[in-house]
């Protein structure tokens, strides 16, 4: 049997695979912590698009809110579709307070 090789690193081989080795963890931790910054940035983006988009439908709506509420199309609903009608000067109804209907 043959005595096993042994290979002996001087102290400036030792201390350059050490600075080796930590170039590449220092390498691969700065590509992790860029892929990080990169998937935040688009998640910003896409809830900055989804801000957009619901302020823009909280504006259609809010105009649509003030067409359904305008005094001109309830009263075309109320005379035209209800078949309302303004009062005449006598069919006013006086409530009191106890519920009693008066003319």
């Amino acid at each position: 049997m043959q005595p096993k090789k042994t290979i002996a690193f001087s102290g400036e081989a030792m201390l350059f695979c050490a600075l080796i080795l930590l170039l590449i963890i220092t390498g691969v931790g700065l590509i992790g912590m860029h892929g990080r910054v990169v998937a935040i940035n688009y998640r910003v983006q896409q809830v900055n698009r989804e801000i957009s988009r619901l302020q823009e439908e909280r504006e259609y709506l809010n105009i649509e809110v003030k067409k359904l509420a305008s005094l001109e199309r309830i009263e075309h609903i109320a005379i035209n579709e209800l078949g309302m009608q303004y009062p005449e000067k006598r069919q006013w109804l006086l409530l009191s307070s106890r519920g009693n209907i008066t003319n």
